[in-house]
């Protein structure tokens, strides 16, 4: 969001009213610094800068306006997952927020139900995947991990999607997703050294993973 430009015009009020246009936003919410006041053949100049108060009262309005949308959202997915259900006349049973019969790249939510139907959703069309993209649905401390690779991490292993892998490392990205292993410990090693007979893996460095998940 752009908070000051410089506006030039015939007469201060001419530059002010430019720059407000330019802000797109009203006089009283702005504060007006005259850099020069022009003259017969020099054009006068101001700064135009939204005000403190005028910004708080954007960034509250933001806030609002991004809490009713989510709101909406849960409110929108909760009524989908009870249409689907009077749909099928059945409970959900299982979700499946991943299903790659079609890739990874053109993946699926598959609903299970008790009665053994089964619906597939592209995940373009599925209201909740749509909401999850949009950091609705993300619980607070999603936005502030505390087992994110770093020296503050204190997971001794962290795995997560590896994206990016088609450029990292194209022979093994089989379209059916790729996981990435970060090990921060001898423990975290020792697990993996159990393990890695029952993978297919291939040694990358930490800036090759964090390319893709910054």
């Amino acid at each position: 969001m752009i908070t000051s430009v410089e506006g030039t015009g015939k007469t201060i009020e001419k530059a002010v009213e430019n720059a407000l246009l330019e802000l797109k936003v009203s006089r009283e919410d702005v504060d007006i610094k005259i850099l020069s006041e022009g003259g017969i053949f020099k054009k006068a100049k101001v700064v135009v800068s939204i005000s403190e108060d005028a910004l708080a009262k954007y960034q509250k309005h933001k806030k609002f306006v991004e809490e009713e949308k989510e709101l909406e959202e849960k409110s929108e997915a909760k009524a989908e997952s009870e249409e689907k259900e009077k749909k099928n006349s059945s409970k959900l049973k299982k979700i499946n927020f991943r299903n790659k019969q079609l890739g990874w790249h053109n993946y699926n939510i598959e609903y299970e139900y008790d009665n053994g139907k089964k619906e597939v959703v592209p995940a373009s069309k599925d209201i909740y995947m749509s909401g999850y993209l949009k950091d609705y649905f993300l619980r607070e401390c999603c936005y502030n991990c505390q087992m994110k690779y770093g020296e503050k991490s204190t997971a001794d292993i962290i795995i997560g999607d590896f994206w990016g892998i088609e450029s990292t490392l194209p022979e093994i990205d089989d379209d059916k997703g790729v996981s990435a292993i970060v090990i921060n410990s001898a423990k975290g090693k020792d697990i993996f050294e159990e393990l890695k007979a029952n993978i297919k893996y291939e040694k990358v460095s930490l800036e090759d993973i964090s390319n893709g998940n910054p």
